[in-house]
């Protein structure tokens, strides 16, 4: 019984288990966007499960969605180009779906998940 009690504890080390990929290295891509990723991260607003950064192709550019996770009803996933410029924000209490003009769910092509929670 006081195994498995140790081994609940363990198991809610944030540092440990909050990462799918603890290894995770930032430093292939821009000095900014390793530094907006490493900051997205570590910031206290990031919820503990279901966060996330994700790449796509999206109106001919490459653009990272930073998803804050699902522990707050109206957070919004922020939509940034490569030069680390903020080009809007999905979801939310609004539920909004356009980033420059365009819906971003019907147009975007994910690449790939580069961090997730």
């Amino acid at each position: 019984m006081c195994i498995a009690v140790i081994g609940l504890l363990a198991a809610c080390d944030k540092d440990e288990d909050r990462l799918i990929n603890p290894e995770a290295d930032f430093s292939s891509y821009s000095t900014c966007l390793e530094a907006e990723f490493t900051d997205f991260v570590d910031a206290e607003l990031t919820c503990d499960e279901g966060a996330y950064i994700r790449s796509y192709t999206y109106q001919n550019d490459t653009v990272f969605v930073l998803f804050p996770g699902i522990c707050g009803a109206d957070y919004q996933a922020e939509v940034i180009n490569d030069e680390c410029t903020s080009l809007g924000f999905l979801h939310g209490i609004s539920g909004n779906d356009d980033i420059n003009g365009e819906r971003f769910s019907l147009n975007a092509v994910e690449i790939e998940t580069i961090w997730a929670n």
